[in-house]
């Protein structure tokens, strides 16, 4: 494998030095000797033992070479920021073959200094150009395994002192390059059969004192067999990793935490493919007028069919109005943190005067110019009400809408689509974090989005999904995968949705207040509730979960035995269908634990009930009212003393039949 070398600048060495990941023991440490008889003659003695190309393989058969080679070199910097700067070749002498090996030069004007020295491995090094100019290149690679080599690169700082080279610190050999790796294979989900790979938002040249020069890293002409790589891609980038690849006209995000010295290769699901296209709006079939209330005087940029951008940084800077021919476009920027404040006092909202598909990255708005693998927001209220009550944008039949955020805020998608009835489909929601509110009534009334988007989060935040589906066309529902809730986390969620036929699994075993309140409200076509296998309950915790649920037949099991404050507080109120509750076992009841739980139940007939102290305030309150006129009533077989259930919509229906459980 060839052998090149990289300089340490000495600008930089402070910074660089933090990164370093071994420490050699004092028997390594690199001799440096005056031999007798050869003045100005010096050696050195450099162990790759502590390089960290040693801490692993890239597989089993050919991982890259860590030893010394016949023709290897090393470049020695001396004050090489001051005009006194010294920098000399030495070249290896022995060890050819091993981890350790020896360096020389001679006439070196190293003999008799002492100062601050760097050692770098370092390639096609010109002796002829000072290193204020002097610019190592990564901007093209073969993207092969033996094409790493040429960045196997490393640095360590230490002292020329009276003879002899310490390291700084016992921390001198560390590594400056981060290696990808993409497998063969590694589907692109693209139709070229030959493609560059052009990496971008890193740096692609080394310059002198500073952290390099940004630029694309390309590795040209890979070939592709029906969207999957033919072979393994490798690519060798500086510490400051780039952002995003794209390939055969697709753009996928590169994550952050890559460590110098590290190979990372990359599976299929790490592929996240970025939306490139900046948020559109498009007319279907005739003009449309657009409409933008900025009440907070936000400087807001649209550039129609890819025209001269348009800003509103002159006249009426509150009331932004502008017309989109039909067959064309229009594509909106900004660089403003947030659209709306705290409670939506005042907050920006875009309405269109005919029908026009939207599609593109939302994120344009938030960084006109890094946009595309923009994930973070940072502004509370966001996007709130952005596109509240515009009826007219539908969805491209071939273009998504994309909300590529992984980093939420508060209420920062609140009422964004409220009442948009022309949406069909919903944009990825790809976040696993939620903050407070985040979704808040996102796509309420939306009444022609019969499909939900994925919901991956395990971290939810208070009120999280409340209302998010509120009133809308969904007919089932997604995956809800949390199993550690937070306070309303699902309240409203899904009320009043006619359509909604199938709920989502609950796993969760210890709720939080009001987690589940009025979840499925006003659910007329469900028929079966989901599972409830909480045991550990909260203040509200199920509160009208079903309320109105019309179709509902049959109740899940409740297996608390411990209650809290208003638990089950109308659940099933005016359930019409049921005919049997669920049976009821805890034995102390709790304030409003039971009130009109079952009230308007028309059909209910059966319920079993194992409470022998009914004295908490309303805990039954009208919990039987307008039940069916007969039916039976199983009880504990003893109460406490003091303690009856009475007749009526507070008790024990008149004209039920009561027996005692178990008897």
């Amino acid at each position: 494998m060839k052998k090149t070398l990289r300089t340490l600048m000495m600008g930089m060495m402070a910074l660089l030095a933090g990164n370093a990941l071994t420490s050699c023991s004092s028997d390594d440490e690199p001799q440096v000797a005056q031999q007798e008889g050869k003045t100005g003659y010096v050696e050195f003695t450099i162990s790759r033992g502590a390089d960290t190309r040693t801490a692993y393989v890239l597989n089993e058969d050919n991982g890259l070479d860590v030893t010394w080679s016949e023709g290897d070199q090393v470049v020695v910097f001396y004050e090489a920021q001051t005009a006194n700067e010294i920098i000399e070749v030495f070249d290896l002498v022995e060890g050819a073959g091993e981890k350790t090996a020896k360096f020389a030069k001679s006439d070196s004007k190293l003999a008799d200094k002492s100062g601050i020295i760097g050692i770098g491995y370092r390639p096609n090094y010109d002796a002829n150009k000072p290193i204020s100019e002097y610019l190592f290149d990564f901007s093209t690679q073969e993207g092969t395994i033996e094409d790493l080599g040429k960045y196997d690169l490393f640095s360590f700082d230490a002292s020329l002192e009276e003879g002899k080279i310490k390291p700084l610190g016992k921390k001198f050999f560390y590594p400056t390059m981060v290696f990808l790796h993409f497998p063969t294979n590694i589907d692109f989900g693209t139709e070229t059969t030959t493609s560059d790979f052009v990496f971008s938002g890193g740096v692609n040249k080394h310059a002198s004192y500073s952290d390099g020069i940004e630029g694309d890293i390309t590795v040209k002409d890979v070939n592709l067999t029906n969207g999957k790589l033919s072979q393994d891609l490798y690519v060798a980038v500086y510490r400051t990793t780039p952002t995003s690849f794209s390939v055969g006209g697709k753009t996928f995000s590169l994550p952050g935490g890559f460590k110098a010295g590290n190979i990372y290769t990359f599976a299929q699901e790490n592929l996240k493919e970025v939306d490139t296209t900046p948020l559109t709006l498009e007319p279907i079939s005739e003009d449309v007028t657009v409409t933008i209330r900025n009440e907070l005087g936000l400087v807001i940029s649209y550039v129609l069919d890819g025209g001269e951008k348009v800003s509103n940084t002159e006249g009426d800077r509150n009331n932004i109005t502008f017309t989109v021919p039909a067959g064309s476009k229009v594509q909106l920027f900004g660089d403003n943190e947030a659209y709306a404040t705290r409670e939506y006092t005042y907050y920006t909202n875009i309405q269109c005067s005919a029908d026009c598909y939207i599609y593109g990255n939302i994120m344009s708005l938030i960084d006109s110019e890094n946009y595309i693998t923009k994930t973070e927001l940072t502004g509370v209220e966001t996007f709130a009400r952005l596109f509240d009550n515009n009826t007219r944008i539908k969805n491209h039949p071939n273009k998504a809408l994309t909300l590529p955020a992984t980093t939420l805020t508060d209420y920062c998608y609140a009422y964004l689509f409220n009442n948009c009835t022309g949406l069909t489909k919903a944009p990825e929601l790809p976040a696993t974090i939620m903050a407070d509110d985040c979704y808040y009534y996102m796509f309420r009334m939306c009444t022609n989005l019969t499909t939900p988007p994925e919901l991956p989060a395990t971290t939810l935040a208070e009120r999280c999904y409340f209302g998010m589906f509120a009133s809308s066309g969904l007919i089932s529902a997604p995956e809800l995968p949390a199993t550690t809730l937070a306070v309303g986390c699902y309240e409203d969620m899904f009320c009043w949705s006619p359509n909604l036929k199938e709920a989502p699994v609950l796993p969760a075993t210890t709720l939080t207040a009001g987690c589940y309140n009025r979840m499925f409200g006003g659910c007329t076509s469900l028929t079966t509730a989901p599972e409830l296998p909480a045991t550990t309950l909260a203040n509200g915790c199920y509160g009208l979960m079903f309320y109105e649920c019309t179709s509902l037949t049959t109740a899940p099991e409740l297996p608390a035995t411990t209650l809290e404050v208003g638990c089950y507080s109308r659940m099933f109120k005016e359930c019409t269908s049921l005919t049997t509750a669920p049976m009821l076992p805890a034995t102390i009841l709790k304030e409003s634990c039971y009130e009109e739980m079952f009230s308007g139940c028309t059909s209910l007939k059966a319920v079993t009930c194992l409470a022998i102290n009914i004295s908490a305030f309303r805990c039954t309150y009208r919990w039987m009212r307008k039940v069916a006129s007969g039916g039976t009533f199983t009880r504990a077989a003893t109460m406490d003393e003091g303690q009856s259930w009475g007749d009526g919509d507070n008790g024990i229906p008149s004209g039920w039949s009561v027996v005692n459980y178990g008897g």
